[in-house]
């Protein structure tokens, strides 16, 4: 293997280091990216580092603003990464080239390389950074400051304008999580308390996240579930399946919540089976 293709392949591991440090709960084939590093490291799951990057109808047809740099490039070129994985960094940057000028003409493609060139290297260097050789964060002010050492780090790379341009909405995302994770975990709060600090939370950062997109039904139920888990502790059995049979309707289609109320019914006399207690249904 040359060593342009070692760096070009660690690059797409780099891509994926900043999620995991929150402890929040594929595409096929594709290379690790830098956002899915800082993941694993937060904790986090992250919607965005599982789009379908090999989408070449939605990349191809994207319009940048005046400027380059704006909350669509990052995803650009992780799916220039995904589509041109050449042995040869040399080679891979001229199919690059080849390619954007063939969607935007010589000069804006031109542009777009050199900032492409810079994001790839940044992702490559990330990987080895300081950031990472530590623990990962115990609290949230950890993860926060965690995050904040890679703002800083990015706007030294990039300018704190671009870095700005590129990352602003992926940090609100990080700093979201996080909050989010210490008030959802929060034992001696109820839910509808947890609720409110949420939303409160989301009108400081000016962050609201698509949940349609961001979590599954099924995900924003147990999300609930986590929420109210103060206010079902306090609830004997009955009034516990009447408040999750609740939340599943709020959630879920009819026929959705009917059917897993029969799965979660099923489940119940299955364990009630296993431990020798009588159904009498």
């Amino acid at each position: 293997m040359t060593n342009n293709k070692k760096y070009l392949l660690t690059g797409f591991a780099a891509a994926g280091v900043i999620i995991a440090m929150i402890n929040f709960t594929t595409v096929s084939e594709k290379p690790e990216y830098a956002t899915e590093k800082i993941d694993r490291f937060l904790g986090v799951t992250n919607s965005s580092s599982e789009l379908i990057f090999s989408d070449e109808h939605f990349f191809s047809n994207m319009k940048f603003s005046k400027d380059i740099a704006d909350k669509n490039t990052v995803d650009l070129f992780k799916f220039l990464q995904f589509k041109f994985q050449n042995d040869n960094l040399d080679d891979h940057y001229a199919e690059v080239l080849n390619y954007l000028i063939s969607l935007h003409g010589e000069t804006r493609a031109k542009e777009l390389l050199e900032l492409y060139k810079k994001f790839t290297q940044y992702e490559m260097e990330l990987t080895h950074a300081k950031f990472f050789k530590r623990q990962q964060p115990a609290s949230a002010s950890e993860a926060l400051e965690f995050l904040n050492e890679i703002k800083n780090h990015r706007e030294n790379v990039f300018t704190k304008e671009i870095a700005d341009s590129l990352f602003s909405d992926e940090h609100k995302m990080y700093e979201y999580k996080i909050m989010v994770n210490e008030i959802v975990k929060d034992p001696d709060i109820y839910g509808s308390e947890k609720e409110k600090e949420i939303s409160a939370l989301q009108e400081n950062l000016a962050y609201k996240p698509d949940e349609e997109f961001d979590m599954s039904e099924f995900d924003r139920y147990n999300m609930k579930l986590k929420l109210y888990q103060k206010d079902l502790s306090g609830l004997n059995a009955q009034q516990q399946k009447e408040m999750m049979q609740k939340f599943r309707r709020e959630i879920f289609t009819a026929d959705e919540a009917s059917r897993l109320e029969q799965l979660e019914l099923h489940n119940e006399q299955e364990e009630q089976r296993q431990k020798g207690i009588p159904d009498h249904d």
